[in-house]
Order: structure tokens, then C-alpha cells, then sequence
């Protein structure tokens, strides 16, 4: 963080369950999402994001068995 166009993103989730991983911008509209599926080995996990967002500075959530996280993310553009 930040990057262009596309970034690695590393979340862990201790048990299986649900998990959605996505983009919000600043008003809290989903922008973008990564991964919403069922996860069913709990562990470490890697996604190669791909943004087609413009510049700007975005929010990255995690939901997983509701819990819920998030951190500030800044595209710096295409």
C-alpha cells in the first residue's frame, strides 16, 4: 500500500466459514469484490487483485464468520 493496478493481498482466517473480501470508497459503496465464498480449511490465504479503480483512497473489508475488518487502501491510478 498504495499501489497501481494490481497488489497482493494476505488475509488469515482461524476457522472455516464464510468469507467476503472487498472494496469500498469512501462513502462506503462496494466497489469491488475479491472473494465471496466459503472457506472451508481454515489458514493463510494470498490474492492477486487486479484494480480497475481510479485514483484515490479506498477501504479493503473482511468478513469472515461475522467478524468484520478493514484498513485504508490507496490506488494511485491506472
Amino acid at each position: 500500500n498504495p499501489f497501481y493496478t494490481q497488489t497482493q493481498i494476505f488475509y488469515y482466517i482461524p476457522v472455516a466459514g464464510s468469507v467476503s473480501l472487498f472494496v469500498c470508497d469512501s462513502t462506503g459503496k462496494r466497489v469491488a469484490t475479491i472473494v465471496d465464498n466459503v472457506v472451508t480449511a481454515p489458514g493463510s490465504y494470498k490474492m492477486n487483485y487486479v484494480s480497475e479503480l481510479s485514483c484515490g483512497v479506498y477501504f479493503l473489508g473482511l468478513l469472515a464468520n461475522r467478524v468484520c475488518a478493514a484498513m485504508k487502501i490507496i490506488c494511485l491510478g491506472q
